[in-house]
C-alpha cells in the first residue's frame, strides 16, 4: 500500500453498513406498526358499508297465533279446549292442543301434544283453518303431532 490510501474493505463487512441497513429496517417495521389500521372486534359485523343496513326485525306471529286460538275457542262457544265435547277424532284432537305458534307470516302451526295418524291430523289442520277462517292474515294452518309428523292446510282462492 502506498501512503495516504487506505485498505480497501467491503461493503459487507464494514460495521456502518449493517448500523444503517438495521436502522432502515427498523424505521420500516415502526411505519409499517403505525400506519396498518387498527382491527376492532366487532359483533359479527363485517367491516364495509353493507353491514350498515339494519337487519329486517325478526317476525313475532304472537299476535297471529292468539287471534286463531280464539276464534277456534270462539267457533265451539268455550273458553278452554278441555270443555270442548268430544263427537268425532277432530274435537277428540282439540284437547291434545300443546301450543299455538306462527313462526312465518301468513301461517299458524298447532303441536299436539300426542301421537296422531296422517287423516286425522290434516283433518284437524283443515278444520282449525275453517274455525280460525275470519282471523286476518292466516292462509295456512299446520298441525304437527308429538313425533313430528305434519300436515297442513292451505287456504284456497277460489271463485
Amino acid at each position: 500500500m502506498r501512503d495516504g490510501q487506505s485498505a480497501a474493505v467491503p461493503w459487507w463487512k464494514n460495521l456502518w453498513t449493517w448500523v444503517v441497513v438495521a436502522g432502515a429496517v427498523i424505521a420500516i417495521v415502526v411505519l409499517i406498526r403505525v400506519a396498518a389500521p387498527t382491527v376492532e372486534a366487532k359483533s359479527g359485523t363485517p367491516d364495509n358499508d353493507s353491514a350498515a343496513t339494519p337487519a329486517a326485525p325478526a317476525y313475532d306471529g304472537t299476535a297471529l297465533a292468539s287471534a286463531s286460538e280464539q276464534a277456534v275457542l270462539d267457533a265451539y262457544e268455550v273458553d278452554e279446549f278441555s270443555e270442548i265435547e268430544a263427537t268425532d277424532n277432530t274435537t277428540i284432537l282439540m284437547s291434545y292442543i300443546g301450543s299455538w305458534d306462527s313462526f312465518s307470516e301468513g301461517r299458524v302451526t298447532v303441536v299436539l301434544s300426542e301421537k296422531v295418524r296422517p287423516n286425522d291430523l290434516e283433518a284437524f289442520a283443515t278444520t282449525v283453518l275453517e274455525h280460525a277462517g275470519g282471523v286476518t292474515g292466516l292462509d295456512a294452518v299446520v298441525a304437527v303431532d308429538n313425533e313430528g309428523l305434519a300436515m297442513s292446510a292451505d287456504r284456497t282462492e277460489g271463485p
